[in-house]
């Protein structure tokens, strides 16, 4: 052991490479730099003496005075200062070179350094403080010493980092230990000591620091004289497999070189005897379709000779047949002229008798406005009033009424114009009804006249339930213009006026309020309508099943229907009269064409 030790004195890195074992590694951790406060940054406590602030002295001190300690009588002075050694250390850069230190080490360390040996009771005290102030600390504990300590960084960085550790090397604990064993023998000085160990770990940690790397070099080199073989390989292979698709593209465009020229050359030997070939298909083809034609007029001549043979032998038979007829057509013919100009008679009295009545004319020129173009031109329809300038006169409470009009959101749509009012209307204004389907909420307006002669009657928004005592007989608007705004848009020359009636928002009417309406009426012992699903006022004498038949019925037909119900509801028994013979005869006149045309 005493071999090593000198060994290690005299050659400390030999000795090292000799006996290092293998470093075991751990990752590199850095640590923040520790920084001291500057000493020249301590506090200043003010005084008296020397102008504004005093400058202090060392020792123990009372205001601006030195302090002097008393002994029995007479005053004991301080020991002099050349009994003292002071040192002064700048460490405000300065690092941590090993772990912390002990007081008692720190006092040896000192001593040692100095080479001198305090007596017993005597003991060295360590004061740090700044160079402008009075704040001292004194060192004299082991917590003392690690507080100051922990102002500095450690520089010892490079040995954390290489993840060697010399508490767990034996062979360097082993040096340690003989080491000591000079120092108790007076042989070795702690600081002597300290400086080999330092200088030994410094030493190994570079080292281990070369071997690792020469490690790590040697792996690299294994690794490249390894996957030298395979690279070469994989180069050579690249430049075959580069050079074989250059053969083989190569080799096709040659081919299809070759192909193309083959393919022109054959086509143009091929392309003469195709079209001949071409030529003669469609020969006979043409020959094959004239072949079909001719058989197909063959059979059709026989057919039409067999019939014009059949229709010979009974030609004579049916024309005896259509002698006779015609004889009883032109019979016919001159009864239903003589009736015809008896109905055209009896027709004018009867429109007279529809117009003095306030219905309207069978055929009328209303219509739905769907060629009107606005935004709601499928709720609209447009009902022009015949005889106006006669119809203004009339009195009060006697109307004129449209037809049933069907539009997109109304099911049925019946108006009743009072040229003179009703009786809830003011003097000279007219006043008009509208009927529409059971539990309806509509926002409806009224324009009379058309071009640029027009009255804007404006807009209404109703609801219209038949349990609703007040809109019992429709929906009633008592002055809805006056008789002069009438007057003024009338077209002179067909003596008539254009009514546009436009329902601008439809809706079904909720059935809790026309329900509770409807007991609001009861309660007050008000009358319930009739029904409202109607299509004028003959409609309301019509029972369920003539409605339906009358919805099968053609246009002409149904508005002469509706004037007999109109008829019989104003007790008039020869407009009745006259309009089911007009229906009787059209019938006739129908099925005697029928029979002419046969």
């Amino acid at each position: 052991m005493n071999s090593m030790v000198d060994r290690v004195l005299e050659d400390p890195i030999g000795s090292l490479q000799e006996t290092a074992p293998p470093p075991r590694l751990r990752p590199q951790t850095s640590k923040p730099a520790m920084r001291t406060r500057a000493v020249n940054k301590s506090p200043q406590r003010p005084g008296t003496a020397h102008g504004r602030y005093q400058v202090l002295k060392a020792g123990p001190t009372m205001g601006a005075n030195m302090v002097t300690p008393l002994c029995k009588t007479h005053v004991k002075k301080p020991p002099p200062f050349n009994n003292f050694l002071v040192f002064v250390v700048d460490v405000e850069d300065a690092e941590r070179m090993q772990a912390a230190k002990t007081v008692q080490e720190l006092s040896e360390d000192i001593l040692d350094a100095l080479g001198l040996k305090l007596p017993h009771g005597k003991e060295l005290q360590a004061i740090y403080s700044g160079y402008e102030g009075p704040e001292r600390i004194s060192i004299s504990s082991d917590g003392d010493l690690v507080d100051y300590y922990a102002r500095f960084s450690s520089s010892g960085n490079e040995n954390e980092d290489s993840g060697y550790d010399a508490r767990k090397d034996p062979e360097l604990q082993d040096v340690i230990r003989e080491l000591e064993k000079m120092r108790l023998g007076g042989i070795l000085t702690k600081m002597q000591m300290t400086k080999y160990l330092r200088l030994l770990g410094d030493s190994r940690m570079f080292f281990l620091k070369t071997q690792k790397e020469l490690s790590q070099t040697r792996e690299e080199l294994f690794d490249l004289q390894e996957s030298m073989p395979a690279k070469i390989e994989l180069a050579a292979k690249r430049a075959v497999d580069k050079r074989e698709a250059e053969l083989f593209k190569q080799f096709e465009q040659e081919k299809a070189t070759l192909l193309a020229k083959i393919r022109e050359e054959t086509q143009k030997m091929i392309g003469p005897l195709r079209d001949a070939a071409e030529k003669s298909k469609a020969a006979l083809k043409e020959l094959q379709k004239e072949y079909q034609n001719k058989k197909a007029e063959l059979s059709k001549t026989q057919t039409k000779l067999e019939g014009m043979e059949e229709t010979v032998r009974t030609a004579d038979s049916r024309a005896q047949e259509l002698g006779e007829q015609l004889r009883a057509a032109e019979q016919q013919i001159a009864e239903d002229a003589a009736r015809k100009t008896q109905l055209e008679q009896q027709l004018a009295e009867a429109i007279d008798v529809i117009d003095s009545n306030g219905l309207e004319r069978p055929g009328s020129s209303s219509s739905s406005g769907e060629q009107d173009g606005g935004k709601n031109s499928k709720n609209k329809f447009l009902w022009n009033i015949p005889k106006i300038q006669t119809k203004v006169s009339w009195p009060r409470e006697r109307s004129i009424c449209s037809s049933d009009k069907k539009l997109q959101d109304l099911s049925s749509v019946v108006i009743e114009f009072y040229p003179g009012g009703v009786e809830a209307s003011f003097p000279g204004y007219c006043a008009l009804r509208l009927h529409v389907p059971d539990r309806t909420r509509l926002k409806w307006s009224v324009i009379f006249g058309k071009n640029q002669k027009t009255h804007d009657c404006g807009q209404r928004s109703d609801d219209f339930a038949k349990d609703l005592w007040w809109c019992r007989n429709g929906i009633l608007w008592p002055n809805v213009c006056k008789l002069e705004d009438i007057k003024r848009n009338i077209d002179r020359e067909t003596d008539s006026i254009q009514l546009a009636f436009e329902a601008l928002t439809v809706s079904q009417l909720p059935v809790a309020a026309a329900d509770a309406s409807a007991s609001r009426s009861k309660s007050l012992g008000r009358p319930r309508t009739a029904s409202a699903n109607f299509a004028s006022r003959g409609n309301l004498i019509m029972e369920e099943g003539q409605r339906k038949k009358l919805e099968n019925l053609p246009p002409f037909d149904k508005s002469l229907v509706k004037i007999f119900y109109d008829a019989e509801l104003l007790n008039n028994a020869w407009l009745q009269d006259f309009v089911a013979g007009w229906l009787a005869q059209k019938r006739f006149v129908q099925h005697a064409k029928q029979v002419s045309k046969a």
